[in-house]
């Protein structure tokens, strides 16, 4: 009997919560922010921890129903807007909506909510609806009356954050200021800005910017006509004013060869040391030229040559002429980018059905001084006899760097 209570006794301590606060916070933060509030039923010790949460994670993907949205919005209406709450600090704000209903939500107060809680990390993703494919293609501006307007002021002023990312939504009116002295990150995905001053402003006011991805369009008249796409002003910018960048990735989904001429007369990225270019529709080498030539520091390029599978049977109709070929060949140049000749440590080519792209590689091989690794995929290379031609032609090539390593493969 003795031996029962004491078993008893030891079933029903709760050594858990006899934890310090500090260590249950910390266990806590590695939960998604529903379950460390559910975590207030266990009982009372652990009610207020939640408020301890720093790393804040919301997204309505498995809401179904009118009750379960409102039971959502008022969830976190209670984390970010309780006044019980306004003081706690936070890092980082994520949210991720796509319901039908996102009007009944309080977003602008939830992210107003997060800045004064000093958020560092602020992601916010508000649309699901429609694919970059679909936008790209429409021909009417219905699709920018379907985002979910947010305040410029809102997001753009906000002295903490390091990291923004932004994804589907529109920014309602003009930027009129930029205050974001710690800014290292910013993303813009599918994001509809007033025109592009907006966007020039934007980035020359974040200045010591790292990390840069910029896909957005403008509610005001493109500057740059577009076949197929002329009365939507949705498209890929590329010229602006990225100083102080040093990862940049840059995409080219547009068949027009406008858009790809962005890349001249661009801005010289002195402290760029990686950038990867996307080339939905190639036409030809000289713009990558022009983009090396403005990339003297330059230790890690990236290209990828790859139509995408929801676009192949689209190239007879979009595909356009520049001059009298659909794209230019590539010619050994008589300069070489200093980037190539003097701090070029890898290349990595990804591409099909063009075989300019090894007489780049081979260019790249016979000028580059430090290069380390050269990486060329191609399809064809799953067949063998394609991957020993590949590989011996590389290998024949004279390489100026004797630590180069190649490799070849397939995708």
């Amino acid at each position: 009997m003795a031996k029962n209570s004491k078993f008893k006794d030891t079933v029903d301590v709760d050594r858990i919560s006899e934890l310090p606060d500090e260590l249950l916070s910390h266990i806590l933060s590695f939960l998604p922010p529903n379950f460390s509030y559910t975590t207030r039923l266990l009982s009372k010790r652990w009610k207020p921890l939640c408020k301890y949460m720093v790393d804040l994670h919301f997204n309505d993907k498995f809401v179904k129903g009118e009750e379960e949205l409102h039971c959502f919005r008022h969830w976190v209406d209670k984390i970010m807007l309780s006044p019980d709450m306004n003081n706690l600090p936070i890092t980082a704000f994520h949210l991720n909506c796509g319901h039908s209903e996102l009007s009944l939500f309080n977003y602008d107060e939830w992210i107003k909510a997060a800045k004064l809680r000093g958020v560092e990390n602020l992601q916010l993703s508000m649309f699901h609806f429609y694919t970059a494919f679909e936008m790209y293609t429409s021909c009417s501006n219905s699709l920018v009356d379907k985002f979910i307007s947010v305040a410029p002021y809102n997001i753009f002023s906000c002295r903490t954050l390091v990291i923004l990312k932004l994804e589907r939504l529109c920014v309602a009116g003009n930027i009129l200021s930029v205050d974001l002295p710690l800014l290292k990150t910013l993303h813009l995905k599918s994001v509809y800005l007033q025109n592009s001053e907006d966007l020039k402003k934007l980035i020359c006011k974040s200045l010591i910017l790292e990390d840069l991805y910029i896909m957005v369009g403008y509610k005001e008249s493109a500057s740059i006509p577009l076949q197929r796409v002329d009365k939507g002003p949705y498209h890929v910018l590329f010229k602006s004013e990225y100083y102080n960048v040093q990862f940049l990735r840059l995409e080219a989904k547009l068949p027009n060869e406008k858009i790809i001429s962005y890349f001249k007369d661009s801005s010289v990225f002195r402290n760029l040391i990686q950038l990867e270019l996307i080339f939905t529709y190639f036409y030809g080498w000289d713009d990558v030229m022009d983009v090396l030539q403005n990339c003297p520091n330059l230790e890690t390029l990236l290209m990828d040559e790859i139509l995408p599978k929801y676009a192949r049977n689209l190239v007879p109709e979009w595909t356009l002429k520049v001059g009298s070929r659909s794209f230019t060949i590539w010619e050994s140049p008589n300069s070489v980018p200093k980037c190539i000749s003097s701090h070029l440590r890898s290349c990595t080519l990804t591409y099909e059905g063009m075989d300019d792209s090894l007489r780049f590689a081979e260019y790249v091989l016979q000028n580059a001084q430090l290069l380390q690794v050269m990486t060329v995929k191609n399809t064809k290379f799953a067949e063998s006899v394609h991957h020993l031609e590949c590989l011996d032609e590389l290998n024949s090539c004279p390489k100026i760097s004797p630590f180069c390593k190649l490799s070849i493969g397939s995708f």
